[in-house]
């Protein structure tokens, strides 16, 4: 998406059509024919060369998840008042170590699908070759990272004499949205005007607290459904969901899907 930043009008009710800029238009019209007829026209060797982007940049992100993980469990462990409380740090370390496991993971499936759609513009045995070659080292460093994550959880653990076992325990929720796989009732995209007609005033408040909590729950409220494929248990559902946005809430989700489930939109 090509902006103008910092745009006066952006979201704005001044965002106006003479607002609009013919050069930016101009541009994204140019980029968009672009891509149409390379995809349009694309030849085995074009789609060798996206696989291997796809893979080279998916194979970045896996390493930057990592980077992350490392900078926060190090963060934690010199953090002062958590120095003096090694429960909580236990805690705290383990709830890092977790989120960034399950979007190391979640980094893994996304890049396998986006390398294996390559298959759609082209089909010989060679490309076939590369991409399934592609698809295993996306793997292999996925599982390299998630090993060396361990390890330096392990290490901070052992030489902090801390009890490796804490916060291991799961709430209620928690140990529910294992089991519950939740499944579509609808097709198409959810109109948001309906749970505000539908629910109830007090639900709806709920919602706009919420949001007020978690800035990104909106559109992960939208991209909960997107991975709604009824395989996935809602457990499954909130770790994507946190990988693709930021840390997302158990209770928070259990309550809007039994939202949704009230008014018969999906079943748990």
């Amino acid at each position: 998406m090509l902006l103008q930043w910092p745009d006066l009008y952006y979201h704005t009710s001044m965002d106006t059509l003479d607002k609009v800029s013919e050069d930016t238009l101009r541009r994204v019209g140019w980029i968009v024919t672009v891509a149409v007829l390379t995809l349009a026209s694309a030849t085995s060797e074009t789609a060798f060369e996206l696989a291997n982007q796809t893979a080279t940049r998916g194979i970045s992100r896996i390493e930057e998840s990592c980077r992350k993980a490392f900078t926060e469990l190090f963060s934690k462990e010199r953090d002062p008042e958590l120095k003096t409380n090694s429960k909580e740090l236990a805690k705290e370390l383990l709830k890092a170590n977790n989120y960034y496991l399950s979007q190391i993971r979640h980094i893994v499936w996304r890049e396998q699908e986006a390398i294996r759609s390559v298959n759609r513009l082209a089909h010989t045995r060679e490309l076939t070759t590369f991409i399934d070659k592609c698809c295993r080292d996306i793997v292999n460093i996925g599982s390299f990272e998630s090993e060396r994550l361990q390890e330096a959880l392990n290490f901070i653990v052992q030489t902090g004499d801390l009890n490796s076992q804490a916060g291991q325990e799961e709430t209620q929720t928690e140990k529910e949205s294992q089991k519950l796989i939740p499944k579509r009732l609808f097709k198409g995209t959810l109109d948001f005007g309906l749970l505000k007609r539908e629910l109830g005033e007090k639900e709806v408040e709920w919602l706009q607290e919420i949001e007020e909590k978690d800035r990104d729950f909106g559109k992960k409220a939208a991209e909960i459904l997107n991975f709604m494929d009824g395989r996935r248990s809602v457990r499954d559902i909130v770790e994507a969901v946190s990988a693709e946005y930021s840390r997302t809430n158990v209770e928070y989700v259990m309550r809007y899907l039994r939202n949704l489930e009230k008014i018969r939109l999906i079943s748990l």
